[in-house]
């Protein structure tokens, strides 16, 4: 017979740790927190128009997002940055 397991002093096995990459999603209407995402050390940062916009919202959270998203761009390293658009068969998908 096994002693019990301690786990107050016992590390997760191997498998309890996330296998991919790590991703971080802000939303789009929160430009303060768009240099924070990118050097939180997520491998991927999505900036998100979706959910998180109330869609009284959309359209200052879209001209927050493009000037930024095309600046990072330009600039080497960092995460992977994607945005996180609408629906494409709605309105707000069109306008994404």
């Amino acid at each position: 017979m096994q002693p019990p397991l301690d786990r107050a002093n016992s590390a997760p096995p191997d498998t309890a740790r996330p296998s991919g990459p790590t991703w971080l999603v802000t939303p789009g209407i929160t430009p303060a927190r768009f240099d924070t995402a990118v050097g939180s050390g997520a491998e991927v940062v999505l900036l998100d128009l979706e959910d998180s916009v109330p869609a009284r919202s959309k359209a200052d959270a879209r001209a927050a997002v493009l000037p930024f998203a095309d600046a990072r761009t330009r600039k080497s390293g960092g995460p992977l940055l994607g945005v996180r658009i609408n629906a494409v068969g709605g309105a707000e998908g069109l306008r994404d």
